[in-house]
């Protein structure tokens, strides 16, 4: 079964690369890496960008001038 959102596909990706479900529930790492597999290469791709698009548009604006306020 493929991914149907970002956040599905990370926690799933971050599962099989070996990380730690929060309290012991959650897929196990076989699951995982099944799901990672089963998802479309462009599919992930786009869930990876989306990610980053997402992450950089929280980030507070940097203060180029060097001015404070």
């Amino acid at each position: 079964m493929p991914a149907k959102s970002a956040k599905q596909y990370k926690l799933m990706a971050a599962v099989a690369h070996g990380a730690k479900p929060f309290k012991g529930t959650g897929p196990s790492k076989e699951v995982a890496k099944e799901f990672v597999k089963e998802t479309p290469k462009k599919k992930r791709s786009i869930f990876m960008r989306g990610e980053e698009r997402e992450m950089r548009r929280l980030q507070p604006p940097r203060n180029i001038t060097g001015a404070r306020g």
